[in-house]
């Protein structure tokens, strides 16, 4: 039991299945397929053993014709720790001299990994979706050897 969300680059259709959602909790998709510049339509159906229900309303959505450039940003809390960069793009640099560090990004699913030797940081990772507002991840850095180096 669940729900399919279907997709079409032409008002009315034929549509083909993106996501089949199981369960009932979930409110909200984001379609990572998208093409900038293009404007995709898109219908919603129930399903059970029984099969199918009649399409929703057909809702149209425009993807602007250039993505936006979003920031990933935050502290590491320590200088010259590795920052790592993997998903939708991948990327390393080195924190500034406060621990600071910033990905300029195109929109995504992300996971961001800080690494220095002697300090564990707090949390290990994180990912997130970069969809629409940039994002802020701070890090702890502990260890007793993990110094501003």
């Amino acid at each position: 039991m669940g729900f399919h969300v279907q997709k079409s680059s032409i008002s009315g259709g034929p549509y083909t299945v993106l996501a089949a959602i199981m369960g009932t909790s979930t409110t909200s998709y984001v379609d990572m397929t998208v093409t900038a510049g293009q404007t995709n339509y898109y219908v919603i159906t129930a399903f059970n053993s029984g099969g199918d229900s009649d399409r929703s309303n057909e809702v149209a959505a425009a993807t602007p014709a250039q993505a936006p450039n979003w920031t990933i940003s935050g502290s590491v809390q320590v200088a010259n720790a590795t920052v790592k960069l993997s998903g939708s793009s991948f990327a390393s640099l080195k924190s500034g001299l406060a621990g600071a560090y910033t990905f300029s990004l195109q929109p995504g699913s992300y996971t961001v990994t800080p690494s220095k030797w002697r300090c564990n940081f707090t949390p290990a990772s994180v990912t997130v979706n970069l969809i629409d507002a940039p994002i802020v991840l701070n890090f702890q850095a502990t260890g007793r050897k993990c110094r501003q180096q």
